[in-house]
């Protein structure tokens, strides 16, 4: 899971709108991130570095005030090292030209070659060297029909063409918007990303769909392939990865015309439902509701409201801690330990309704029952925003 988006404008004010864009979706990836800064029909580009951590913008600013395409990338590792190799935008060429491009997803190496273990360096390989392709369009097919999921990738020529793509799966999001009257594009993984929505709507890219936007003119998108429409795919569910809706989403999303929020606030009440009984033989008084920051905390204020119990902010995660479970297992128990910031005046002598989004490996919520319990609650109940997975025949 990592973060992309790119910003284009005729005009040479856009940087601002860039950074306050990008930082929007910088929870898709802490690690690093990276940008390419160019003008229309530059073959080579402009401006192009990686940075460890959140976006910081003064020296920047002073770089890239001249350009009018931005595009970025938010590194969330997964895989590979924490280095240049694993760091986006990648530029390179291929017979057709230069271009750069910037990729969000998990591409299995194994199920393709064993000559990669890096996803990035496979596709980079891929869209350079297939000499036996004459145009951009029957590249990037031939791409969608390689490599099955699970991808979303923006690509921007030499020839100022853009090129965005989504597997036939539709695993992970990835929208644009556009307006012809302020010659404006814009690309994002996430809705939240765009602020242009007083212009077109937001439209999401279409699983296994390949569109093209010609920079000189700015209008609706060219649909130049469509996997599923190609083979007769009827995509009534797809394989869409319900975890975004869980955590990696900001809860101000729309996805697939679900808003993120609303989705979470409606497990949070179903799973509020299952708890009648018990709540209705307790005194109400003794119990309190913590949502685990953050993405516990919305659907803990509706648990509590649906059930009419306390709602207080007894426990606050500490913002110098990121993401636990991606961490090496050396490092991922010590580092839990240190995730969350405990008010002791709330939690003791109280029963504690913990709402979080989901176990993952559940060393996090191991320490964080210990803590609670050494704070003075009487009682620790986990309850777990995640709908329960169901086989569907």
């Amino acid at each position: 899971m990592c973060g992309i988006y790119l910003l284009y404008n005729s005009e040479l004010t856009i940087l601002p709108n860039f950074l306050q864009n990008l930082k929007k979706i910088q929870h898709r990836g802490h690690d690093s991130y990276g940008v390419i800064a160019r003008i229309n029909n530059s073959l080579l580009p402009s401006l192009r570095f990686y940075q460890k951590g959140k976006i910081v913008t003064p020296e920047v600013i002073n770089l890239c005030e001249k350009y009018n395409i931005f595009l970025g990338h938010l590194r969330y590792k997964t895989s590979g090292l924490h280095s240049e190799n694993g760091g986006q935008p990648i530029f390179t060429k291929n017979k057709l030209g230069s271009f750069h491009f910037v990729f969000n997803g998990n591409i299995p190496c194994n199920e393709y070659s064993d000559d990669y273990t890096l996803d990035t360096t496979m596709i980079k390989e891929f869209l350079e060297n297939d000499e036996n392709i004459s145009s951009w369009s029957e590249l990037l097919q031939s791409f969608v029909n390689t490599f099955k999921r699970a991808y979303s990738i923006i690509i921007v020529t030499e020839t100022d063409k853009v090129y965005i793509l989504k597997d036939g799966y539709g695993v992970r999001p990835l929208c644009y918007s556009y307006s012809e009257s302020n010659q404006t594009l814009e690309v994002a993984s996430e809705s939240v990303g765009i602020s242009l929505k007083d212009h077109n709507k937001i439209t999401e890219v279409n699983p296994g769909e390949i569109l093209e936007f010609d920079l000189a003119n700015i209008n609706v998108p060219k649909v130049i392939y469509n996997l599923n429409t190609e083979k007769g795919i009827e995509q009534l569910y797809g394989g869409k990865c319900i975890f975004e809706y869980i955590y990696f989403l900001n809860s101000k999303t729309t996805w697939n015309n679900l808003p993120v929020e609303k989705i979470r606030n409606e497990w949070a009440k179903s799973l509020a439902r299952t708890d009648f009984s018990f709540i209705d033989i307790v005194d109400k008084s003794d119990y309190i509701v913590i949502g685990i920051p953050s993405t516990g905390v919305q659907p803990g204020k509706s648990y509590a409201e649906e059930l009419d119990l306390t709602y207080i902010q007894g426990i606050t995660k500490d913002s110098k801690v990121n993401r636990t479970f991606i961490l090496a297992e050396s490092e991922r128990d010590k580092v839990s330990k240190k995730k969350y910031i405990y008010n002791k005046e709330i939690i003791k002598g109280k029963h504690v309704i913990i709402i979080d989004d989901s176990i993952v490996r559940g060393i996090t919520m191991r320490n964080l029952v210990h803590s609670i319990f050494d704070n003075g609650a009487l009682g620790v109940h986990i309850r777990i925003m995640a709908p329960p997975i169901t086989t569907r025949f």
